[in-house]
């Protein structure tokens, strides 16, 4: 019997909508350095596997004794699903480190009980088991998935996040229709471990410092230090993917609020996304601010509409207390700067009409806020990055 009530209609007993707030799983992998570690540490509540050095440098709660063994890497997670703490996600770093400990479980034991192969020869370790038609890389995705689940227990039984990140290898792809090609993948050992935490995990994000092309000398060069990205979507060149019912950006600055706040966004409100955010504006009072707006909306670009509808809704709030003859003008300042999507000037002009509201003391709207008499922006924001 299916049902767990007594509706007639027996499957919508058993029927619920995807809740946003449901704990996640995610993989973050690129270059040593680029960030995965500081992406996770700003998550609140997160808890900290340092499977290797580094996160030491980051002031986030983790565990402080040595994880050198498989063994305690699961006592760990067997810890933090029986015992009582404060965390609300739980970050794997790395995947490439982890995976040597797996390696290490996986030779011990074969010490204690070796296998015997196709030829007759005992294997001791997984190199032994590589040279009998490639069983060890099996025997490693083996024991992935085993801690794959393990973290899945914190997620279905504590409702934690779970995080991975992992660095990257390049390899040659051998394309049957033309030239072959490099790709970036994670750095495990076999193409099984690879498929089994990418299938594992809802969110896989690429991440790397940018590259431009020099005109003059047709060399790359790194883009500067604030130009690092999350790439949502896979290429050719990288594996990467997302959840939800619309498709995602393509990229995204690499900061974790934005990324917290497009996945909500998107778990939240779906193909009603881009509509939601037009009727805040509007009831915000800002529809003149429609043209850039759309344009940002066309480019995927929801994390900065959201913010400044947020800045609409918050400057409406503080609207009544700016002086009667001075709120004509801060109103065509805050305009003219959302209607660029100034974000900086529209954050300004709410932050002094609400410090006018708690003093009582009034003030001109500032020059130096970037306009000019007529209320025009002066530095104007980039168009936005099509996706």
């Amino acid at each position: 019997m299916m049902s767990h009530g007594d509706d007639d209609n027996e499957l919508l007993v058993d029927t619920s909508k995807g809740d946003p707030a449901a704990a996640y799983s995610c993989l973050a992998y690129g270059p040593a350095g680029v960030g995965k570690s500081s992406f996770f540490a700003r998550r609140k509540a997160v808890y900290f596997l340092p499977v290797e050095p580094g996160v030491n440098q980051i002031r986030v709660p983790q565990y402080k004794y040595a994880i050198d063994s498989l063994d305690v890497l699961y006592a760990i997670l067997e810890k933090l699903r029986t015992s009582r703490h404060p965390y609300e996600a739980v970050c794997l770093d790395s995947a490439s480190a982890a995976e040597l400990l797996i390696i290490a479980g996986i030779n011990e034991r074969l010490r204690k009980s070796p296998v015997k192969l196709r030829d007759g020869s005992m294997a001791k370790s997984v190199s032994d088991l590589n040279d009998d038609y490639g069983s060890g890389y099996a025997a490693v995705a083996s024991e992935w998935q085993e801690l794959l689940r393990r973290l899945d227990l914190l997620g279905s039984e504590r409702a934690m996040d779970r995080y991975v990140t992992a660095h990257t290898k390049t390899e040659t792809i051998r394309n049957i229709e033309g030239p072959d090609y490099q790709k970036y993948t994670i750095d495990l050992t076999g193409p099984k471990a690879i498929k089994s935490i990418v299938n594992w995990s809802e969110y896989t994000l690429f991440m790397r410092q940018d590259i431009s092309i020099d005109a003059s000398t047709k060399k790359k060069i790194l883009a500067s230090t604030s130009a690092l990205s999350i790439y949502t979507r896979g290429t050719a060149a990288w594996t990467a993917k997302t959840r939800g019912e619309i498709a995602w950006p393509e990229r995204l600055p690499l900061d974790w609020d934005v990324f917290d706040r497009v996945r909500y966004l998107v778990a939240r409100y779906g193909r009603d996304l881009e509509g939601w955010l037009v009727e805040r504006l509007e009831a915000a009072g800002a529809a003149s601010c429609r043209p850039v707006f759309d344009a940002h909306l066309r480019a995927r670009q929801w994390h900065t509409c959201d913010e400044v509808c947020a800045l609409a809704e918050r400057f409406t709030m503080v609207e009544e207390s700016i002086p009667q003859a001075a709120r004509p003008r801060a109103r065509q300042v805050f305009l003219g700067a959302l209607g660029e999507m100034n974000v900086v000037v529209a954050s300004a002009v709410c932050a002094q009409a609400e410090e006018e509201a708690r003093t009582g003391v009034s003030k001109q709207v500032e020059v130096d806020l970037g306009v000019d008499e007529d209320g025009v922006v002066g530095s104007k924001s980039p168009e936005p990055t099509t996706s």
